[in-house]
């Protein structure tokens, strides 16, 4: 977990201010020379180290400070903040291009080393246990916050004989950005409520979680199928520590033997959910900015459209709504990108854009632009954008649409019907097909299941004729892929959103554990891909997903599996055509099952394809076509530009805030 470095020093690849157009607001000049807009940019800018006290010890009873740096811009001030929290195995100096480009821009840039990480040798890196964003280190990082939005202790840090002739923070103009870890700290502190006024803190203005969790549990195991690569290597690599301090909280050793074991997942799953905002969206009442990638092998695109869906629902403490933005494409955690590139740049400019806006009161256009954009993405070798607005325009597209049943509908969803044809393979077609061959999956064995099942009974074959009234063919040979196929397209197709399949299965139960214990295993498990293939049959993976149906967790006998892919964004192109393919293992990307099984995929199962047609808004940063209609007053829409390979920043002459600073 990793930071994703998404804003790559706040990186934007654009070397010209864009204007967009929108109706004009209430406004105040601000003063030439005002530092609190960024109006010297490019600053100049002083690095202080120094250990912040925070109050919650270590496990073993022994105070805790954390290792904290402060990036300064040199100027009258007073100047915005700026926290940024860094990803797993990360320190102080991570995001350092973000911390850097930041301060030139004219934030006071906070940053510290979380508990448990950091060098242990000295001074450097902070005691304490890794908790993954619990009590503990929500509790650090608002103190660091509370500290950071004293003016006093950012003058007397840089001046301690004259804290006046100092800068000062701007009280209570302060942002937040994180990536992957740092992230679920963005949405520790979305959902964290003062415990006096019962609201969200007074100094936060704006949130920007990237490339993160929404329920850390579905996160690690989506549908119940652990994430193994990930997951074993984070855990590993966390614990290297040479002085040999214990630099885990005990309950994420004991969840990690939980997981490995499939023992206690109920109440594993009840403890990640505490170290999560699932179920805590009510709380958040801050405007908030997320990023996720629809590649990110770690945490898919589905986390960050539910939590769009349910923080929308807030308000803010005037009534309105909260403001929510969301990005969906090719960043995140590998596959997907996490340095630099236009697509980086296209994203960190709404994210300055929406920083600038919130925390600055900078008049720059992003809230009104549409509040969600997504990008397309295929999984591996994910392509760049093209420079400039017509990189932008060919790959992103904007939409403002409504939730529809816990998703959001970028157009109409495409039932394509799972028709078997033979062992391993079959088509896709908008017509049922209810006298098709079953699918038969298999892992770790093989036969006939009429005539050797799994579990030494004949279910499927039982289960198949009472349902379809017709023997379960000899032909139904068992594999452990299989590809179903759909026609060619006639024109350029774009899906876009999340794919739901809705599956007709029976399955044998597992062997294990037959007159014993239940077996921590599932019934069987499904792990579907999409991809685009072209016409001379090169295959391009657009997205996956993992199912893993527990024991009695579904009906006995045929039943209806339903489950969501990982969200996707991708146009077909002509004459291609797309693949949906069922494996019944996807190593060594995800767990496998850990006893044999069997299951049958049969007539009656459906994908249903998300459709994109309401997706035609113009994106930010793209100049919209001439409008027919009366044009409202325009006005700059975006602040200081740092370009990718030389920081070059193009200073707004001329900056509004929403209302007067006093």
């Amino acid at each position: 977990m990793r930071s994703t470095r998404l804003l790559a020093a706040l990186a934007f690849v654009a070397s010209t201010a864009l204007t967009t157009a929108a109706a004009p607001l209430a406004h105040a000049e601000v003063a030439a020379g005002d530092d609190r807009v960024g109006a010297n940019a490019p600053y100049a800018y002083v690095t202080k180290d120094f250990r912040l006290p925070v109050s919650d010890p270590d496990m073993f009873g022994d105070p805790v400070t954390l290792d904290a740096q402060l990036l300064v811009p040199v100027g009258t001030g007073p100047f915005a903040g700026l926290l940024i929290n860094h990803g797993y195995l990360g320190s102080k100096t991570g995001d350092g291009d973000t911390a850097r480009a930041a301060a030139e821009l004219g934030y006071i840039v906070m940053r510290y080393t979380s508990r448990g990480f950091g060098s242990a040798e000295g001074d450097e890196g902070t005691r304490g246990q890794v908790d993954l964003v619990g009590g503990p280190e929500t509790n650090d990082m608002i103190q660091a916050i509370d500290w950071l939005n004293d003016p006093d202790n950012v003058a007397e840090l840089m001046n301690p004989t004259d804290p006046a002739s100092a800068q000062h923070i701007w009280v209570d103009h302060i942002g937040h950005y994180g990536g992957s870890y740092g992230g679920a700290h963005d949405l520790a502190l979305a959902r964290w409520l003062d415990p006096v006024t019962h609201q969200n803190h007074r100094a936060i203005r704006a949130l920007v979680p990237a490339a993160t969790w929404t329920d850390l549990y579905e996160g690690l195991a989506p549908n119940g199928v652990l994430k193994a690569a990930y997951m074993s290597g984070f855990y590993a690599a966390g614990r290297q520590r040479t002085d040999g301090y214990n630099n885990y909280d005990p309950e994420i050793d004991a969840g990690y033997a939980k997981m490995l074991t499939s023992t206690d997942l109920d109440g594993l799953h009840e403890m990640l959910k505490s170290h999560s905002i699932a179920g805590k969206w009510a709380n958040v009442h801050t405007p908030i900015f997320l990023a996720q990638g629809l590649n990110d092998g770690l945490f898919d695109g589905n986390s960050a459209i539910q939590n769009y869906i349910e923080i929308s629902k807030n308000t803010m403490a005037d009534g309105s709504p909260v403001p929510v933005h969301l990005y969906l494409g090719g960043i995140g955690h590998p596959p997907a990108r996490s340095g630099g590139g236009n697509e980086v740049g296209h994203v960190g400019q709404e994210v300055l854009a929406f920083l600038d806006h919130y925390v600055r009161e900078i008049d720059n256009g992003i809230d009104k632009a549409p509040p969600i954009e997504f990008a397309l993405t295929q999984y591996f070798d994910n392509p760049d954008f093209a420079p400039g607005e017509a990189g932008i325009a060919a790959r992103a597209r904007a939409a403002d649409v409504s939730p529809v049943n816990g998703k959001l509908p970028f157009g109409t969803p495409t039932p394509l019907h799972l028709c078997g044809t033979a062992p391993g393979s079959g088509t896709l077609q908008a017509a049922a097909c209810p006298d098709s061959l079953p699918t038969l999956l298999a892992a770790g064995t093989g036969g006939d299941p009429t005539s050797e099942p799994v579990a030494g009974h004949p279910y499927i074959g039982e289960y198949f004729q009472e349902y379809f009234g017709r023997p379960f063919p000899s032909t139904a040979t068992p594999v452990d892929v299989v590809n179903f196929d759909a026609p060619a397209l006639a024109t350029d197709t774009t899906y876009a959103g999340i794919p739901t399949l809705k599956l007709s299965v029976v399955s044998d139960p597992p062997t294990t554990g037959v007159g014993g214990p239940t077996p921590p295993v599932a019934a069987f498990q499904i792990d579907p891909k999409v991809y685009d293939v072209a016409p001379d049959g090169t295959a391009t993976l657009i997205t996956r997903g993992a199912y893993a149906e527990q024991p009695g967790q579904g009906a006995p006998g045929v039943h209806t599996s339903t489950f969501d892919a990982f969200a996707m964004a991708w146009t077909f192109k002509k004459d291609h055509h797309l693949r949906l393919s069922l494996s019944s293992a996807d190593i060594p990307y995800l767990r496998p099952n850990a006893a044999p099984f069997q299951v049958a995929v049969l007539p009656g199962s459906v994908v249903e394809m998300p459709g994109a047609e309401l997706a035609t808004l113009t994106p930010f940063g793209v100049t919209p076509p001439p409008s027919t209609d009366v044009p409202e007053v325009p006005y700059a829409a975006l602040m200081p530009l740092v370009g990718l390979t030389a920081i070059g920043i193009v200073v707004l002459r001329r900056r509004r805030t929403l209302a007067p600073i006093a």
